[in-house]
C-alpha cells in the first residue's frame, strides 16, 4: 500500500460518489480537494492551484471530464501536465482508448476497488512523495476506525437520507473493499 504525501484533486458532481471516493481515496492519506463539476476544477487550475493527481468524472452535466481534461491541458501549457485519471461506472466498449485521446492518463472503474486504487497512485503519484506501509495494517486501522456505523454517520454529518444512499451503494454493488 502506498501513502502518498499528494495533492489530489477529485471531480465528480454526484454528491454520494464524491464522498464515496474521498473516504477511499483519504486511505492513502494525501491532501484532497474535491470539485462538484467540470467548470470549478478548471477554476482551481486557471486560479494557479497545483495538483500531483486529478480523478475526473467522466460524465457530467454541463461538460463532461474529457472536455474538462482538455481545458485543463490547455491552461497548464506544453510544460508539466497534471496527470488525470478518468473516473467512470460506464466500463463498456472500447471507452479506453476515448479517455486516451482525450488526454487523461488512465482510468478507474467505479465502484472503486482499493487494489486498483493503489495500484494508479504508485503508477502517477512520484516516487518522492510515496511512502509504504503493510496494507493489512492500514486496512484493518481503516475499517475499525473510520467506518463504524457512528463514525459513518458523523462523516456524514449527519445527513441520514445520504447516509442511506451510501449504504444502498455499497449493498448493491458489493464490497467496494
Amino acid at each position: 500500500l502506498v501513502i502518498p504525501d499528494a495533492r489530489i484533486l477529485l471531480v465528480d458532481d454526484n454528491k454520494v460518489s464524491l464522498r464515496v471516493a474521498k473516504a477511499l481515496i483519504n486511505l492513502f492519506k494525501p491532501e484532497i480537494v474535491s470539485a462538484d463539476n467540470a467548470y470549478e476544477a478548471i477554476d482551481r487550475i486557471r486560479n494557479g492551484e497545483k495538483f500531483d493527481l486529478i480523478f475526473m468524472d467522466h460524465l457530467m452535466p454541463g461538460m463532461d471530464g474529457m472536455e474538462a481534461t482538455k481545458h485543463i491541458h490547455e491552461l497548464e501549457g506544453d510544460g508539466s501536465r497534471t496527470p488525470i485519471v478518468a473516473l467512470t461506472a460506464n466500463t463498456a466498449g472500447n471507452l479506453e482508448q476515448t479517455f486516451f485521446n482525450a488526454g487523461m492518463c488512465d482510468f478507474l472503474a467505479k465502484p472503486i476497488v482499493v487494489k486498483q486504487l493503489n495500484a494508479i497512485l504508485k503508477k502517477w503519484i512520484t516516487k518522492d512523495k510515496q511512502i509504504y506501509v503493510d496494507a493489512s495494517e492500514a486496512l484493518t486501522d481503516y475499517m475499525q476506525d473510520n467506518y463504524r456505523p457512528e463514525r459513518a454517520i458523523k462523516d456524514y454529518w449527519n445527513d441520514f437520507p445520504l447516509f442511506k444512499e451510501v449504504l444502498i451503494l455499497f449493498k448493491e454493488q458489493g464490497d467496494l473493499v
